[in-house]
């Protein structure tokens, strides 16, 4: 290949409209690497070191949820993951259920949600803990016993448990997360989560800001984050609702609130998609950069506030459907024909 002169490499530049001497070195560099390509074996041992860390990391997998969903979806480092659902479809009931086997296993978990309040988040993953049901605790229907036996597990969660909630402004504007996130850095997580991604949208340097323009930022922000940090970061994302999402089509990416673009920086993406009939959760995967398990799903029944092991086949899962309609019919008073 022959060099070209600075007049061609100024033209070429200036044909594209770039003319600043940085850019102008950074083509310089660019030139430079092309002319050297076959002359190096640093290309081929950034690559061996890239795929020495992806292995590394895939065996360093946390615990995802369950035993199924763990074995389908590695949690690991340097990666950002999304969890998309309509509102009420159980973002932070996800969340604790993500929490609550790290911190069984005595790893540190940061919980940054503008959402619940810290009472609540520790209520959820203590109420999984002692195998309690949340919804109980919250309409007054919790046992004595229960109650008593939150009151220990909740001092030892404080160890391992790290929450920005609501309360704490920081958790909805970019400034306040970004600060959070930084510090993080200088800690052992073992898991960061964020719940949930369209509440960031203020921006204190400039509150006239669009929430837009905000959440775009954050997603400039946070793939780096991720690929740099020594923890897995965890995003919940919301969907439109089914009577106000748009009408262009169903893809996940049409239906995500204020900014569908939070999906490039992903390395997997997941839609929640619970079953109030049959107290299931299909974990629909919409992207997968590990497996390329993209389109398939784990269905999970789910009881007591706690995601069940994955059905292991679909007539596991016609059964169980079968034995709930079943059991419906009885609890209506209605006769069974043997």
């Amino acid at each position: 290949m022959s060099k070209l002169t600075q007049a061609e490499q100024e033209a070429m530049l200036a044909k594209a409209g770039i003319g600043n001497a940085d850019k102008l070195k950074s083509m310089q560099t660019s030139l430079e690497e092309m002319r050297n390509f076959g002359n190096s074996d640093d290309r081929v041992k950034r690559m061996i070191s890239s795929m020495a860390r992806h292995q590394r990391a895939l065996k360093e997998r946390l615990t995802l949820i369950n035993d199924s969903l763990t074995k389908a979806i590695p949690l690991t480092r340097g990666n950002l993951y999304l969890f998309c659902a309509y509102s009420g479809s159980g973002k932070s009931t996800i969340a604790a259920n993500i929490s609550h086997p790290l911190y069984k296993q005595g790893k540190k978990i940061l919980v940054i949600s503008n959402e619940e309040t810290e009472e609540a988040i520790f209520n959820r993953i203590a109420c999984l803990e002692i195998g309690a049901d949340f919804k109980d605790l919250m309409n007054g229907n919790m046992s004595p016993e229960h109650m008593l036996q939150l009151i220990p597990v909740m001092r030892d969660m404080d160890k391992y448990v790290q929450i920005y909630a609501v309360e704490d402004p920081r958790t909805a504007r970019i400034e306040g997360i970004k600060s959070i996130l930084e510090n993080a850095k200088n800690e052992d997580f073992a898991c960061i989560l964020i719940d949930y991604f369209q509440l960031i949208k203020y921006s204190e340097a400039d509150m006239k800001q669009k929430p837009y323009d905000v959440l775009s930022q954050l997603k400039d922000y946070l793939g780096p984050y991720a690929k740099s940090s020594n923890a897995p970061v965890v995003l919940f994302v919301q969907l439109h609702s089914l009577s106000k999402r748009p009408s262009k089509g169903t893809e996940l990416d049409n239906r995500i609130k204020e900014c569908s673009f939070i999906i490039e920086p992903a390395s997997v993406v997941i839609e929640v998609i619970p079953n109030f009939e049959y107290n299931t959760t299909d974990f629909a995967i919409c992207k997968d950069r590990f497996f390329g398990r993209t389109g398939k799903k784990i269905v999970c029944q789910f009881k007591d506030g706690k995601y069940m092991e994955a059905f292991k086949n679909k007539q596991a899962l016609v059964d169980y459907q079968s034995s709930v309609k079943l059991d419906n019919i009885t609890k209506d008073g209605d006769e069974l024909i043997d």
